[in-house]
C-alpha cells in the first residue's frame, strides 16, 4: 500500500477494514487483541509517519464514520473519526461557526485533535484539543465509552494530545464559534530579508490581535483581520547588517540565518528526487537542533522519533502513562506516538 504524500510509505496490511459505526470499530479491535495482531487507525488518512497503516496488520479505515452535525442552538458540532477538516469546516461554516481546525483541509479532525491541533484559529480559541468537549471511544478491551470532563475525565484528559494511544475515537464533540469575515493568504518577501523580517515577526506576534492566527515560512501567513494584513505589508525592514550579533538574542538570530541558509532548495531538485530531499532535510534539522527545546509538537513528529516522545510531553508523561495502563495495559494500541504503559 502506498502512502498518501509520498512513496517513502509502502506497507503490506493483513487487511482493510472500513468500519461504518463504533460496533464495527469495536469488533475489530477485540479481535486484534484477541489474535495478537497489530491494529493500524486510518482515521483522514493524512498521516506522514505512515501511521495509518503497517505491514501484516489489520488497518481499521475510519471512512464510514465521516458525518458531521451542527447544533447552532448549543454553539456544538460533532464529527466522526473519518471526518476531514474540510467537511467539518463546509458543515460548520453555513451557520457562521468555527473551531480551531487544520492548516490542510484534507487533514483529518481526529489525528489532528488528539495530537493537540495547531491551526488558524488557535490564538483566539486555543488549540483543537481545547475546543473538545467529550469524545467516543473505542477502548482496548472493545468497550465503548464517552470521555468528558464527566465522564472517564482521565481518559479525555489523556486523548487531548496524547495522540492515538488510548483508543479509537469514532465521535468528536466540539465548541464552535462565530467565525465572520476572514482575510488570508500568503505574503511573500525576498529571501535576502528573511532574516530581518523574521527577526521583525517575533516582535510583532507579541502584541498582535488575538484573532491574528500566522506563521513565519518565512512568508506570514493565516486568518487575520484586514488591519493585521496592512501592518504585515508595510513593515519596515530592518538593515540585516544592524541586527544584533552579542548578547540574549545572539541564538534567535543565528537559527533565522540557519533557516534561510537552507530556504533555497535548488540543490535538490531535479533526477535525485526523494533522496536529495531527505537530505535536505537530515541537513535542515542537524543545523537548527542546537538552537531548538527538547521535545516538539507530536503531530509533525516522524515515525524514527519515538525516543523523543517522553521529551515531547515533558512533565506530564508520567501521568500519560497512568491512563495508558489503566485503559490499554498490553499497549494495542501502538503505531503512533507511542506512550508506553
Amino acid at each position: 500500500m502506498v502512502g498518501m504524500l509520498s512513496d517513502m510509505i509502502d506497507r503490506r496490511p493483513a487487511g482493510v477494514v472500513t468500519c461504518a459505526n463504533a460496533a464495527d470499530v469495536a469488533a475489530l479491535v477485540r479481535y486484534a487483541a484477541e489474535t495478537g495482531t497489530d491494529l493500524a487507525v486510518r482515521g483522514g488518512a493524512h498521516s506522514v509517519p505512515g501511521f495509518g497503516t503497517a505491514d501484516a496488520a489489520l488497518v481499521a479505515d475510519l471512512a464510514g464514520l465521516s458525518s458531521i452535525t451542527v447544533d447552532p442552538s448549543t454553539g456544538t458540532a460533532s464529527a466522526g473519526g473519518g471526518a476531514t477538516w474540510g467537511g467539518f469546516n463546509e458543515a460548520t461554516g453555513a451557520h457562521g461557526l468555527a473551531t480551531t481546525g487544520g492548516i490542510v483541509s484534507t487533514t483529518g479532525v481526529g489525528g489532528l485533535t488528539l495530537g493537540g491541533g495547531i491551526g488558524y484559529l488557535a490564538r483566539g480559541y486555543g488549540l483543537s484539543c481545547d475546543n473538545l468537549l467529550s469524545a467516543q471511544v473505542v477502548t482496548a478491551d472493545g468497550q465503548t465509552v464517552t470521555a468528558s470532563a464527566t465522564e472517564h475525565p482521565d481518559l479525555f484528559w489523556a486523548l487531548r494530545g496524547g495522540g492515538g494511544n488510548f483508543g479509537v475515537v469514532t465521535e468528536f464533540t466540539f465548541r464552535v464559534h462565530p467565525v465572520g469575515m476572514i482575510y488570508g493568504g500568503p505574503m511573500f518577501f525576498e529571501l535576502s530579508d528573511g532574516a530581518a523580517v523574521l527577526a521583525y515577526f517575533n516582535e510583532f506576534i507579541k502584541t498582535a490581535p488575538r484573532e491574528y492566527g500566522g506563521f513565519p515560512d518565512p512568508c506570514a501567513h493565516g486568518a487575520r483581520t484586514a488591519r493585521t494584513g496592512r501592518q504585515l505589508r508595510s513593515a519596515p525592514v530592518p538593515d540585516q547588517r544592524r541586527l544584533p550579533r552579542r548578547g540574549s538574542r545572539r541564538d534567535r538570530v543565528r537559527a533565522p540565518r540557519r533557516h534561510l541558509r537552507r530556504g533555497d532548495r535548488r540543490d535538490v531538485a531535479g533526477p535525485r528526487g526523494q533522496r536529495g530531499n531527505t537530505r535536505w532535510v537530515r541537513d535542515y534539522h542537524a543545523a537548527i537542533a542546537p538552537h531548538s527545546l527538547n521535545g516538539g509538537y507530536v503531530n509533525f513528529a516522524s515515525a524514527d522519533d519515538q525516543s523523543k516522545v517522553a521529551a515531547n510531553y515533558g512533565a506530564n508523561y508520567a501521568r500519560l502513562q497512568e491512563v495508558k495502563r489503566r485503559y490499554d495495559p498490553d499497549n494495542l494500541f501502538h503505531l503512533n506516538q507511542n506512550i508506553e504503559p
